[in-house]
């Protein structure tokens, strides 16, 4: 199982195994923070998406210089699923910090 965190957010990117007969693997947690960048633009998104790419690859490469096509596969899967669960949360992050915020009286 592998859990990307972005901001206070928590995230879970649950991976299943590409092959049933594999037990499941013990969690592991990237933590994305953003709170140093102005979403508003889009400079600040491309900042947050490389950030979020580089958490992606350290969760989800098994052993790196691996070259058997199995483990690949499983890699592959990995960075698909992480991506895929991450849409909304990243999504969400964007639409918040480009709200107009009101000012109170």
């Amino acid at each position: 199982m592998f859990k990307v965190i972005l901001g206070a957010v928590m995230l879970s990117a649950l991976v299943q195994p590409a092959f049933a007969a594999e037990p499941p693997e013990a969690a592991r947690v990237a933590r994305v923070s953003y709170a140093d960048l102005d979403l508003s633009g889009a400079a600040g998104v491309s900042r947050l998406d490389r950030r979020l790419q580089l958490a992606i690859q350290r969760l989800c490469v098994a052993q790196p210089g691996t070259v058997d096509l199995r483990t690949r596969l499983v890699d592959r899967r990995c960075r698909e699923d992480a991506r895929a669960s991450l849409a909304t949360q990243r999504h969400s992050a964007i639409t918040a910090a480009r709200q107009p915020v009101l000012a109170a009286r």
